[in-house]
């Protein structure tokens, strides 16, 4: 079963979709020695830094190679990781090659299917199980990987040879039990998110900010006069002034399944959905539930028909493409919606600097889910966590001790800089104790974009700290603030990455396809009107029929055991 997404997959596309356009910045490849002499590394040591890398550079004294396969995403924006900045700088120090191996956009399922099928495995495999793309993952999960022989457990070779790794996890107990399977093996080095204040504070992981959330046309709002929507109630009044007096045709954005992805509308019901999956469950106080067969859904159901019935929401929603980034773009800047679920990127006046807003006051601000009446309290929203993808060491590498290096290597503090900072002193240098970015990045026509060519550990499957100080280190306020917002509401109900037994994970697939496909079809015809809010109970019944309580149970199961770890 898939783990929840540790830095938002929606965050990173929705901010280069938002700021790559008129983007003509290009990095030369250049040739990269295979390896490199002890005093020539010495020049890459922070001076202001211990040296916590516990080894020499090179790692190797003969060059070797790694191949490395990863389920690369950005190949729109930049060819390939063996031309990003970062890279180039981390063969130049270790000494090891990397032969990247990257399936085609929208092909990485296929490639990964055929890959673990063939048994033609490479040295290392980036994000194993899918936990960032949520399109593959090895069936029976981590541990039957590796009694399957396809990789390695890698208890003694974190022991002995990825000290700058072992401690970042051992700091932090949540980290502690998101990177061992409930048979206590360690089958990867994670991706781990943090913040860092000073570069000679220790490195904690620390869950990373939402990047996804509502937004609205504040600019209508004070126009109108309206304060940000807090209720049900103030979101309708809302609403029907977009429709009335700013002619808005969809006022509110929803997706085609009805259900936002944070479960916005549904949360003020005292409830939880998402049909991603691996994430349609919740938890209150330590009990699994699950949002279409409680009380809350109906209410839900019963609020969305109102509005559909009012013209407060699209009516074409049910057969818009399930990317509301891409409808969003058509429909906000023509002022044609009001509202909707974007990432972070799309906050403040995106589509004003993209010139295709028609009005120049146009922005988006962030606004948090409403209740149900003010000082109610809302438990779920979307949650990323300080542990993400995970990169294992396959059964067919020949030096699976260099390979723990090489990986070590990008958890020391010096390794921590390069990979999300650059070189010092030409993409950043350190003031009072924090790196902060030249004007290379500052003031290059695309910032976030020209960060991202120059470093490594925001790209999302990767190993390596992501240091979320980068993000709010760049001159995007508007989206740094979106993220603040969102991140105000309460996450006690989101259920932590778990992994199911074989016997489980077989329960879950049995009967989870066609559950979701018949929710998704009933969601639709219950705010249409298509079929009466009545019949709830009939359809909750046939969700009971079709097996959820057995899927239920099997997720209680998962989680008594994550808690006992």
């Amino acid at each position: 079963m898939k783990t929840i997404r540790l830095t938002s997959l929606i965050l990173l596309i929705t901010i280069l979709n938002a700021s790559f356009a008129g983007c003509n910045q290009i990095i030369k490849n250049t040739d990269i020695p295979s390896a490199i002499s002890s005093s020539a590394s010495a020049a890459y040591n922070t001076s202001a830094l211990p040296d916590t890398s516990a080894q020499s550079l090179p790692i190797v004294k003969e060059p070797i190679t790694f191949r490395v396969w990863t389920p690369y995403i950005f190949q729109n924006y930049v060819k390939s990781n063996s031309i990003m900045e970062s890279n180039i700088e981390l063969e130049r120090r270790t000494g090891i090659k990397i032969e990247w191996i990257e399936p085609p956009a929208g092909q990485t399922a296929e490639a990964y299917n055929l890959m673990i099928a063939s048994h033609d495995l490479p040295d290392m495999i980036e994000d194993f199980n899918g936990i960032q793309t949520n399109d593959y993952s090895y069936p029976g999960g981590y541990d039957k990987a590796i009694e399957d022989g396809v990789i390695l457990k890698l208890n003694d070779l974190i022991d002995k040879y990825a000290p700058n790794y072992k401690q970042i996890v051992n700091s932090d107990k949540t980290a502690q039990k998101l990177t061992i399977t409930d048979k206590g093996n360690m089958y990867g080095v994670a991706e781990i998110s943090t913040y860092i204040k000073n570069i000679n504070d220790p490195i904690i992981p620390q869950a990373g900010d939402p990047g996804n959330g509502l937004v609205i046309r504040k600019d209508w709002l004070d126009e109108l006069g309206f304060e940000l929507p807090v209720t049900i109630d103030d979101w309708h009044t809302v609403l029907k002034a977009f429709k009335e007096k700013k002619k808005a045709g969809a006022p509110l954005l929803i997706n085609k399944t009805g259900i936002g992805l944070n479960s916005q509308f549904l949360t003020a019901f005292g409830t939880a959905y998402t049909n991603r999956t691996g994430q349609e469950f919740y938890q209150e106080n330590g009990k699994v539930k699950f949002g279409p067969i409680e009380p809350g859904f109906k209410d839900y159901l019963a609020l969305m028909n109102k509005w559909y019935e009012e013209g407060l929401i699209d009516k074409s929603f049910a057969v818009r493409d399930d990317n509301l980034d891409v409808f969003s773009a058509e429909c906000m800047p023509s002022d044609k919606a009001g509202a909707t679920n974007l990432g972070c990127g799309w906050a403040a006046d995106y589509y004003k600097v993209a010139g295709s807003a028609k009005d120049p006051r146009f922005y988006l601000q962030a606004v948090n889910p409403p209740v149900a009446r003010k000082g109610n309290k809302i438990h779920f929203r979307y949650t990323t966590w300080s542990v993400g993808g995970f990169t294992v060491i396959t059964t067919a590498c020949k030096y699976p001790k260099e390979a723990m290096k090489w990986l070590d290597y990008q958890y020391s503090k010096e390794g921590i800089l390069m990979t999300n900072w650059g070189k010092q002193g030409v993409t950043y240098n350190i003031k009072d104790g924090k790196p902060v970015f030249t004007d290379l990045i500052l003031k290059d026509q695309n910032p976030l974009v020209s960060a991202l060519l120059h470093t490594r550990s925001n790209s999302m499957s990767n190993p390596g700290v992501a240091d979320a100080e980068w993000f709010h280190a760049l001159p995007i306020a508007a989206q740094t603030d979106a993220k603040k917002i969102w991140g105000e509401v309460d996450n006690s109900w989101v259920i932590p990455p778990l992994y199911l037994t074989r016997d489980e994970e077989t329960s879950y697939s049995a009967v989870m396809s066609d559950i979701k496909t018949y929710i998704n079809e009933m969601t639709v015809k219950f705010i249409m009107g298509i079929e009466p809010i009545s019949n709830y109970d009939a359809f909750a019944s046939q969700i009971r029929d079709m097996g959820i309580d057995q899927v239920i149970k099997a997720e209680q199961d998962a989680l008594d055991r994550y808690n006992k770890r």
